[in-house]
């Protein structure tokens, strides 16, 4: 097994255990979890590190095993919901990253592609359980309740990012050895 893939499993590895370490701080199922969002802020963070895949892991089985180990009075179409939320926020996010090579750009297609998933999912959950789900709640919990999350993430992985291109840290995850690698061979 290569020195990247080790590094990328431990990496991913880590960003989960965050993630289940968030469900472990009392109030973090309603209120900080809902409304910073730091497990967006993990998922795109490792899909980022790690690529597409490894994010896509984390945006599954991190949500979902915090909802399995700290169960809350969140009913299971929300799960469901968050499940492709947070897989989709990781693989598009760890795409556009690998194409454009920009976090800005892919951190923000990564969360409105993600949100217009997330409603989709949440229309569909609701018409399985003969209910409706209006705009207004999809709109209120989307982008007015969690836009300190928002924020944070959109400002603080590109940061984050950019941080990690000056410690030498993306050039050890071989993000930036590519890069170079497939400058010289063109040129």
């Amino acid at each position: 097994m290569a020195k990247e893939t080790v590094l990328h499993i431990l990496v991913t590895l880590i960003m989960t255990v965050a993630i289940w370490l968030l469900g472990a701080i009392p109030g973090t199922a309603a209120g900080i979890v809902s409304m910073f969002m730091p497990i967006l802020f993990l998922v795109m963070l490792n899909c980022i590190l790690s690529g597409p895949v490894y994010g896509l892991i984390v945006g599954v089985f991190g949500p979902l095993f915090l909802s399995i180990l700290f169960p809350s009075n969140r009913i299971l179409r929300d799960i469901i919901a968050d499940s492709f939320f947070y897989a989709t926020a990781a693989m598009v996010t760890g795409i556009l990253y690998s194409v454009l090579k920009t976090a800005v750009g892919a951190v923000s297609s990564g969360f409105l592609v993600s949100t217009i998933v997330y409603g989709i999912v949440r229309i569909f959950t609701s018409l399985a359980v003969s209910s409706t789900y209006y705009l207004r709640p999809f709109l209120y919990e989307s982008f007015i309740f969690c836009w300190p999350g928002i924020v944070i993430t959109a400002a603080g992985v590109p940061a984050l990012i950019v941080l990690f291109r000056h410690t030498g840290v993306m050039w050890a995850m071989r993000h930036e050895r590519i890069n170079r690698w497939e400058k010289r061979e063109n040129s």
